[in-house]
């Protein structure tokens, strides 16, 4: 359940569908009905399966930088729903999504929508009375039957590919491309990150076929690191620190500029500079407290951008890891990656009702490692440290923290 949204949806009389389905032609018909306010402003689509909060902060910080107007929307929920929807940086107002609620109950509502679905078109909404000069819209699931695809975007970006939620987009990456790269519209650009050969021949498939223009990483446009860092694509622009840290982030960040190359947007060297440098987003290698950082690496190539972040950080030095997971996802993989790097693992009980027990993840770790709970890690956030912490895993745990 997304964070009180439900209070909303009771608020205004309305039911959601209670199982993941992915059908379209609901929202589709809904949106026709509303006016279409998904269409209502310039969007740039963000898919793939890590890295797209990251590219959407880099582009919302960018814009910004440049005089825009920019909403952004984003799943999951760090805190609440709230925080999924924002116009230059602030949170959604109570008052503004009442607002939107009121105009679609003021349609004849027979669609039961999923949870998501829902939240998606009271954001188009709320989106078309802000006005922005651009949209950043995230997928939720997926992308070719996600809710937010039925966009048409200024540029779609694939941020990376890798396994995750395998039981829904498929057990190979090949099959999981096929499935994201459903965000490709005809004749308008896709922007590419990293991807391994199998996911990039689908990709440039169905790129192909669209007639889209494809840019890649590592072929249209590069990024040198390490720091001072070197985007080079149509134009070249440097940076000399990100408060975003970890060698994946240069990766985001350039792919960030070349989508707003691919649409020709008029960027300037030294705001492009102050733009990558400030850009901040919340659970990606954050630092909170002296020695004590938080990263959302919840799935197992997530955890290998962790890894690289943490031996670039503390090279030839281990550190504490605290993780907290849900249950579906696989926890044995994400523990693997981080194994080489980590000194001592605590195991994290935390609420959700998905959320694997600690005592489940130390299973797979091993004796040595302790359960803990919630108080116990707020209680060793705020202690003295003298080394690093990395606390990780599940969005849901350090939401909570």
């Amino acid at each position: 359940m997304i964070p009180q949204f439900q209070r909303y949806i009771t608020k205004w009389g309305l039911t959601v569908r209670q199982t993941i389905d992915l059908d379209g032609d609901r929202m589709t018909s809904l949106l026709q009905a509303l006016g279409s306010p998904e269409r209502s402003v310039p969007v740039i689509h963000i898919g793939g399966t890590n890295g797209k909060g990251s590219t959407g902060a880099f582009i919302d910080e960018l814009l910004r930088a440049h005089g825009e107007t920019v909403a952004l929307f984003t799943s999951p929920a760090l805190i609440d729903v709230h925080d999924q929807l924002r116009l230059n940086g602030r949170l959604v107002r109570e008052e503004e999504l009442d607002r939107a609620f009121e105009e679609l109950v003021a349609v004849d509502v027979t669609a039961e929508l999923t949870e998501f679905e829902l939240l998606t078109v009271i954001a188009f909404l709320v989106i078309r009375a802000w006005n922005p000069t651009y949209a950043i819209i995230e997928v939720g699931l997926g992308g070719r039957d996600d809710s937010t695809n039925v966009v048409l975007p200024e540029v779609a970006i694939l941020t990376s590919i890798a396994l995750d939620h395998v039981a829904v987009l498929g057990s190979t990456t090949e099959q999981i491309a096929s499935v994201k790269a459903g965000i490709i519209k005809p004749s308008r650009p896709v922007v590419v990150g990293t991807l391994d050969e199998d996911a990039r021949r689908v990709v440039e498939t169905v790129a192909r076929m669209q007639e889209a223009p494809s840019f890649f990483l590592g072929t249209d446009f590069t990024v040198e690191t390490p720091l001072p860092e070197t985007y080079r694509g149509e134009k070249t622009y440097t940076w000399s620190s990100r408060l975003l840290e970890g060698v994946h982030q240069a990766s985001n960040a350039a792919v960030a500029l070349a989508a707003l190359e691919a649409i020709g947007y008029p960027l300037d060297a030294s705001r492009v500079t102050a733009a990558i440098e400030r850009t901040t987003y919340a659970y990606r290698f954050e630092q909170v407290r002296e020695f004590v950082w938080l990263d959302g690496a919840h799935n197992e190539a997530a955890a290998r951008a962790l890894v690289a972040s943490i031996e670039q950080k503390w090279p030839g030095h281990l550190i504490d890891v605290a993780i907290g997971m849900l249950a579906r996802k696989d926890i044995r993989a994400v523990v693997d990656v981080l194994r080489p790097v980590v000194s001592n693992w605590y195991c994290v009980d935390f609420d959700n009702e998905e959320a694997a027990r600690g005592s489940d993840v130390q299973a797979l770790i091993g004796p040595s490692a302790r359960v803990v709970t919630l108080d116990d890690m707020r209680a060793m956030i705020d202690a003295p440290r003298t080394t690093p912490l990395v606390m990780t895993g599940s969005l849901y745990l350090l939401a909570q923290l």
